[in-house]
């Protein structure tokens, strides 16, 4: 007997023709049937409970390696020496490109040396 046929409903025509030994015979199987999808469901809560977990904890890897490998402080940061040259060599450009040198170039932290 196929397993679809076992699923499918008995007609209340033929259930009616039943001995009692047999509707004995029918519902303890129908108990066993229960039974086995009752563990079967479980199984797969605590399977189901299990892969959520599990993808959590790779999630959070997932983050930490991307941070790690993506983040800010895996971008590469000038130098104080470099901004400092960079911001030296921006007043002189604006002062060439307006065409006359400033009277009093700007002075600051990190201007004059």
């Amino acid at each position: 007997m196929d397993q679809q046929q076992l699923l499918k409903p008995i007609p209340s025509d033929k259930m009616s023709m039943f001995s009692k030994d047999e509707l004995i015979t029918l519902l303890r199987g129908e108990q066993d049937l229960r039974r086995q999808l009752e563990i079967d469901n479980d199984r797969l809560r605590n399977l189901n409970e299990e892969l959520k977990q599990k993808r959590f904890y790779i999630e959070e890897q997932y983050v930490t390696l991307k941070n790690k490998f993506f983040g800010k402080s895996s971008e590469k940061q000038p130098s104080a020496e470099d901004k400092k040259k960079n911001l030296k060599k921006q007043v002189k450009k604006t002062m060439y490109e307006s065409g006359h040198r400033l009277k009093d170039p700007p002075t600051g932290p990190g201007l004059l040396m």
